[in-house]
């Protein structure tokens, strides 16, 4: 899938560039590999899939989050709303944390500014052999203020 502004020829030759995998950083970056049809060069492009990039109507973005087993209220800094998932805290669990993307899709749909979503996280945890799946126990209240475009 490419972007608007993805490079489509590779530097050194010209030649026609394949995707080849996205890579995800733990900082909170995502990477595009593509190869080169012609000098086989694997060439990086660096993808800002930040949830201000990805809605242009979005001016701003704010989001505060408590879990209530761990008893902590923070503000979401760039790196982890760039992520547009906010990881549960606690360890061992597949698949944890909420997805900010879709709250922020379903609020820009109905023109919402303000938002409070109260959830269990939908990660799990198995057992030694997989046989038993244990979910996890954290609850969250997530507020998110928006700031839309007037156009």
């Amino acid at each position: 899938m490419k972007e608007d502004n993805s490079i489509d020829v590779c530097p050194d030759c010209s030649g026609e560039l394949r995707f080849e995998k996205r890579m995800r950083s733990i900082y909170g970056g995502h990477t595009d590999l593509h190869r080169c049809m012609n000098c086989k060069r694997i060439v990086e492009e660096k993808i800002d899939l930040r949830l201000v990039k990805k809605f242009p109507m979005v001016q701003d973005i704010a989001v505060k989050v408590h879990e209530l087993h761990a008893s902590t209220t923070r503000g979401l800094n760039e790196a982890e709303i760039y992520t547009s998932l906010y990881l549960c805290t606690k360890p061992g669990y597949h698949d944890p944390g909420i997805h900010i993307e879709q709250v922020v899709r379903g609020m820009i749909e109905e023109r919402l500014l303000h938002k409070e979503i109260n959830e269990f996280c939908p990660g799990v945890k198995s057992s030694p052999k997989g046989r038993k799946k244990t979910p996890c126990d954290q609850y969250f209240t997530i507020t998110i203020d928006l700031i839309l475009d007037e156009n």
